[in-house]
């Protein structure tokens, strides 16, 4: 049986904590890429290396690709978690990349799977 840990969250909802929390705070914030970034790391090829771990850091920001001999980052933005960020946001995160020398490219999570759209888009930057 799993255990709950219920939880007030400020805005008078209850909220579920499951085991999963606690897991996670023993791996650490930044664990690994998963399976959408492992896919698109295979398509990247060998020149970029994965930053998404937070070894890397640009301004507030932390890049999920990067190459730095080209100076390009590149971001996966998946359909649950970014779907609701503003123009603003993104715009703002790109000029950080930029004021930093990188050029960059966001791949939507349904483009993971074409290959050839990422490295035609890779070549116009």
């Amino acid at each position: 049986m799993k255990s709950y840990k219920w939880e007030y969250d400020g805005t008078k909802n209850i909220r579920r904590k499951y085991k999963f929390d606690q897991i996670r705070k023993r791996q650490g914030r930044f664990a690994g890429p998963n399976k959408t970034e492992l896919k698109l790391w295979k398509t990247l090829g060998p020149s970029f290396e994965y930053a998404g771990n937070g070894q890397k850091k640009i301004d507030n920001y932390r890049p999920d690709f990067i190459n730095e001999a080209s100076h390009i980052i590149v971001e996966l933005y998946g359909l649950y978690w970014h779907r609701n960020d503003t123009l603003a946001k993104t715009v703002d995160r790109i000029n950080t990349f930029a004021k930093a020398g990188y050029r960059t490219l966001i791949v939507w999570e349904d483009e993971v799977d074409k290959p050839l759209l990422i490295r035609r888009k890779l070549l116009q930057l």
